[in-house]
């Protein structure tokens, strides 16, 4: 049986606990689905570290989670370094 947590945007479609939304429990399409999702509260974002810094702040808890899960990362700063490096943001 297959739940399905995600709306047609990629956003979660239940509440989720901290850290337990994780790219495991989806199918490859929905994992990237997800990521992209929470990648797109950056594409209108100016192109400056600290403009990219308050957005990653205004992420949820389990955004980055799910991000640090999906790429395989230790901590949010990776999360954080590794966005600026998608977006060819430079950083201080």
């Amino acid at each position: 049986m297959s739940i399905k947590m995600l709306k047609d945007d990629g956003s979660v479609d239940q509440l989720v606990l901290l850290d337990l939304d994780s790219p495991i429990l989806y199918t490859k399409e929905d994992a990237e689905k997800r990521a992209r999702w929470i990648l797109s509260h950056f594409d209108n974002t100016h192109k400056t570290e600290s403009a990219f810094y308050l957005t990653f702040c205004r992420l949820d808890h389990n955004d980055i989670a799910y991000l640090k899960a999906y790429w395989q990362l230790e901590d949010d700063w990776s999360v954080f370094r590794k966005l600026c490096t998608l977006y060819k943001v430079k950083e201080a």
